[in-house]
């Protein structure tokens, strides 16, 4: 049998993935090598929570029990975390650290960043990189506890609200862009939260919601407008996820069928920083083309690594398929619509 992964993947949900963990990677370029001008980090991050909360929600729709969608979850996101978490602190952090291996495991501080293994975020070990223009270890960690809180959250008021929860959601998503309006840019969690029921909301009224050019059009024209203008943060979650969803549900090329079936955008992001520093600390790069360049290399054999050796093992010990091509009937309208439009499925 085929790994998970590899089953009905015709879209465009990996490929957008990986370019977001590519956008997030690059926004940290100036934190690591000082460079003058760098992309704004939070657009990957709201792409990844856009999806997560559109193919979160199909998964407890698909569930068969509470149990497996638990598992589900944490056989995604737990050990390719739990490998990055120990590799660091058992081996990226000695040859690191200019601390003797004595004092570097005799620290409190390097116990304590094990505790990024159940989201609660260590951003520094003792004498690692800290000599460094930016010194924080794994900045991307950050995003992990806030995705496993909403998979918690969602799932509690899924089993509380039954048939109703389309509407809680929501209702919670107005509040969310109200507190955006009032607070725009300082508030990060509802930010992150806003996506997240973005993609869920879409998901849930599937069979109702307007799905076609012309909207995906004007949601580019306000997204276009808002990075322009400065308009608040309120109109990229209105728009954002229905874009990203919109161009998920694309069919992409078959040169990029490796792609489809293969999800290298986590090892990706949770590599990425740690890649960063390494070039630096050990090859010494911070001119910012070479460092680029090598520091790209450098993850992109670390995600694949992580991808054939790690995650895809684990999925395929997923019970529940993702995007069964013999369930056409799941997307309801918005399935026929992307189809007719060279989208999802025939």
């Amino acid at each position: 049998m085929e790994a998970v992964a590899d089953r009905g993947r015709d879209n465009a949900f990996n490929l957008l993935r990986l370019a977001a963990a590519f956008w997030v990677f690059l926004s940290h370029e100036h934190l690591i090598t000082g460079a003058a001008r760098a992309p704004r980090g939070e657009l990957g991050v709201y792409v990844f929570f856009s999806i997560s909360g559109f193919l979160i929600a199909r998964s407890w729709d698909r569930r068969s029990s509470v149990l497996q969608y638990l598992q589900n979850r944490c056989l995604r996101i737990l050990p390719a975390l739990w490998v990055v978490v120990l590799a660091t602190t058992f081996v990226i952090g000695p040859l690191a650290t200019h601390l003797t291996p004595a004092r570097y495991f005799s620290e409190p501080e390097t116990w304590r960043y094990l505790l990024n293994a159940v989201f609660d975020l260590q951003l520094q070990l003792p004498g690692v990189f800290t000599s460094q223009s930016y010194a924080p270890v794994n900045m991307p960690l950050w995003t992990l506890m806030h995705e496993a809180l909403f998979y918690v959250v969602l799932a509690v008021l899924a089993l509380l609200l039954g048939r109703h929860l389309r509407w809680f959601l929501f209702a919670a998503w107005l509040l969310l862009l109200g507190m955006q309006a009032v607070y725009a840019g300082t508030q990060v969690a509802p930010d992150l939260a806003g996506y997240f029921l973005g993609g869920a909301l879409i998901w849930q009224f599937r069979n109702s919601l307007p799905f076609n050019g012309g909207l995906m059009a004007l949601a580019l024209a306000a997204l276009a407008a808002q990075w322009l203008l400065g308009l608040g943060g309120m109109l990229w979650t209105l728009c954002l996820p229905y874009a990203v969803i919109w161009l998920g549900l694309r069919r992409t090329p078959t040169l990029l069928d490796h792609i489809k079936k293969n999800d290298y955008s986590y090892g990706f992001y949770v590599w990425g920083m740690l890649c960063q520093h390494c070039v630096v600390r050990f090859a010494g790069i911070t001119s910012f083309w070479p460092h680029l360049a090598l520091a790209f290399v450098a993850t992109s054999l670390c995600a694949v690594a992580s991808w054939f050796l790690i995650e895809r093992p684990m999925l395929n010990l997923k019970s529940s398929p993702s995007f069964r091509q013999d369930e056409p009937h799941e997307f309801g309208p918005l399935r026929r619509t992307v189809r007719d439009a060279g989208g999802l499925m025939p």
